[in-house]
């Protein structure tokens, strides 16, 4: 079994999944009286990593491409530990923004280029050495204008 491995949704048993991102429009914030509306783009990740040593580290790149595939933000972000997941291996998560898209309220507009594709390389190092599943995840994403 490879050192580090992303879990899919086939091979969950608890609810987690393991998708590049996911884009939604965020809710409005309130009070009722401020309408706010914010394009976001998430990643919600799950990896099973072989137990070597007690301290690890599970960390991914990740880069977000407009519609003409420009590189529009690069970040590095690490997953948290969540418990034992069998097999001689922990599980760690991420579940958070990656990239803030456009922004609007009443009066003020923030346009940023729309997310239009994410690539995440996925790393774990333990007792000094440095291990990948070797795989670029990447997926495409809607236009943020039909994002309902």
């Amino acid at each position: 079994m490879e050192p580090v491995t992303p879990r899919r949704a086939n091979e969950s048993r608890r609810g987690e999944r393991a998708c590049p991102h996911d884009r939604k429009a965020a809710p409005p914030v309130q009070p009722s009286w401020i309408r706010r509306s914010e394009f976001q783009t998430r990643v919600k990740l799950s990896a099973w990593v072989k137990n070597i040593a007690y301290a690890k580290n599970v960390w991914f790149d990740a880069h977000v491409f407009d519609g003409g595939n420009q590189l529009v933000h690069a970040q590095t972000l690490s997953l948290h530990y969540k418990g034992g997941a069998g097999g001689g291996g922990d599980l760690f998560e991420f579940d958070d923004v990656l990239y803030h898209g456009s922004r609007g309220q009443p009066g003020s507009v923030s346009p940023r280029p729309d997310a239009r594709r994410v690539q995440l390389r996925l790393y774990f190092e333990a007792s000094g050495q440095l291990f990948t599943d070797g795989i670029l995840h990447g997926r495409q994403s809607v236009e943020d204008g039909a994002v309902h």
